[in-house]
Parts: structure tokens; sequence; C-alpha cells
């Protein structure tokens, strides 16, 4: 469920934020509420620390970072004493209030502009010397610090959709550097090249027909994996971005391959949708099945059982087809 922590959370750094945000809690208390009698744990999402704009630095001048003229605003510095202490206020407010939510996935990096670490650190007075990864690292151990305080059980997935833009070495070290107690989470095909009709194409986002994973995901989960760190992975199931405009696509042979890609690197997680790419569909039955494969042995095997379920005795047809 998308939301920010300035909807939600009333402040005592931040004097405009959280206005209406008692009801809105109270709807998403409900909604946990029902969700649990499923079984079903609520995420919420955020892309937060959100940049300050332009009309507000008079006020919070010291939390203010790097200036971003396209956006007219400025990155939130989280190495100020108060924007630290406002990361922290406001993810221990989150989770003493909803205490049984299941998790929160904050694209800490990416989307749009957050920490210092959306633009080069060295344009932020607090922030001069420090490194992408440092900044980035520092900031999601606030917001987790917030958690912890709160005594929390749920998850925190810092998902670094902006990587695409970061050289390797930084990525591992922001892999390295990240809190033991936080997961991981990076696009699975993200700049892997795959030739379509003999012209190469780079997968941005989430490409089914691009296996993957990519070099930027292999060093991630390779970095994470040898740190001890949980990984997830950001795919697309259903469709992805070479067409978003149906439901599903049907090669369910693809999906088999990229959980075993991802099995292979002690992933064990993956986020499988955003608002498309998620149809109930045979696509989406093939990945639920998948989450519980340990061997990913016989392909041939999985694709007759999956075929099985839709197709009852042409399940072999249907797979040679």
């Amino acid at each position: 469920i998308y939301t920010s922590f300035r909807a939600l959370m009333p402040s005592k750094i931040f004097s405009e934020y959280g206005d209406g945000g008692e009801k809105r809690i109270e709807k998403l208390r409900s909604v946990v509420k029902k969700c649990a009698i499923y079984g079903i744990k609520v995420y919420v999402f955020f892309i937060d620390p959100a940049l300050l704009p332009e009309n507000m630095y008079d006020k919070y001048s010291d939390i203010a970072g790097v200036r971003v003229d396209y956006v007219k605003g400025y990155t939130f510095c989280t190495n100020s004493e108060r924007g630290a202490q406002y990361c922290i206020e406001a993810m221990q407010k989150l989770c003493e209030a909803l205490p049984d939510l299941g998790g929160v996935i904050d694209i800490t990096n990416g989307e749009r502009n957050t920490s210092c670490a959306s633009q080069n650190p060295d344009n932020c007075p607090r922030c001069r010397g420090k490194s992408r990864a440092e900044v980035l690292a520092h900031t999601v151990n606030l917001l987790k610090e917030g958690m912890r305080r709160a005594n929390s059980k749920a998850e925190f997935v810092s998902w670094t959709y902006g990587h695409r833009e970061w050289e390797l070495s930084e990525i591992e070290e922001y892999v390295e550097k990240a809190p033991q107690d936080v997961i991981i989470m990076q696009n699975f095909e993200e700049n892997g090249i795959t030739e379509q009709l003999g012209k190469p194409r780079m997968a941005l986002d989430y490409w089914l027909s691009y296996v993957g994973p990519s070099e930027k995901y292999k060093v991630s989960a390779a970095t994470a994996k040898k740190g001890g760190k949980e990984m997830y992975a950001k795919m697309q199931v259903c469709c992805s971005h070479e067409i978003a405009s149906i439901p599903y696509i049907p090669t369910p042979g693809l999906i088999f391959e990229k959980y075993k890609g991802a099995a292979a690197y002690g992933v064990e997680g993956v986020m499988q949708c955003w608002y498309f790419g998620n149809y109930p569909s045979m696509m989406s039955k093939a990945a639920g099945e998948l989450a519980f494969e340990s061997e990913f042995a016989d392909k041939r095997a999985f694709l007759t059982h999956l075929a099985g379920i839709f197709c009852g005795c042409d399940a072999e047809k249907t797979v040679a087809a």
C-alpha cells in the first residue's frame, strides 16, 4: 500500500506533516486486521525520506542537502542532526501505530530524490567526503533504528531501484555497509544486455525476455550472500516492459529460468509485480509454484505439472507446443 511519512506521521520536527494522518493510520490498521484473517501480511511502500521543496528551505536549511534544480528542491540530508532524528522518529511512530505490519518497502535510492545519495554527496556541506554508498547505508540504518526502537517484527526492504546509475564497485560497497538486519532488494534484470532480432538491447527495470540475473544483480546478491545478508529480487512475472498493455504473456519457461537463477544466488524473496505484471493467470500460478521449488532440476517436468493444472490430459501436447 503506497503512502508516505508526511501523509501519515505528525512530527516534532516538521510541523507541516501528518495532517489527516490519524484517519489514514486507522484505515491502514483496519486493512492489516482484515488481511490477517486470511494469513496475508500488509506492507507499506514509501520513497522516503522525501526531498525538501524549495519553499521549506528557510525553515529547514539545516536539513537541506544538495540543491536539485530540475525538481526545485533539496535532497534530505540524513547526516544532519534533525534529519537523522526525523528518520528514526517517523519509522518508530509508524511501527508503534501498526504493530502487526508485515513490513516496509522503501525505494531508498532512485525513482525520486531522497537522501544525499540521490546526488553527489560532495555537493552537501555535511556529506562532503562520503561516498554515495556510505550515505545510503547510513540512511537505511537510521530508518531501521526506528523499527528497532519500536521492537517491530516487520521487515524493512531497502529497494535500490536507482542502482542502474551506480558503478558495480559502489553497489558492492553499499551492500557491504548496509545494516545486517535489513533486506536488500535489487531489480533482477537491470542493465542486462540481450539480443533481439539481431540487435543488442538493454533491459531496464524488468524484462521477461531477458532471463537474468544481470551483472548488477549478481554483484549485489554475491556480496549479500558473502556478508550473510538477506536478498530479495524485483521482477515482473506476468508481463513486463516489452509489452505492459496485456494481462500476461504465456512464457512460464522463462519464469522457471529466472527463479532458478535467483535460487543459485541465495535469493530468499521476490517482489513479483508493480502496478502491472500481476494479473491472476498461468504466469502468476507458475511463479507461486516456483516459490516453493528447491531443486530446479527438470524444467520439462515442471511445465508438464503446470500445464496439467490448466489443460488436464492435453498437458504433454501443450508443453511440446
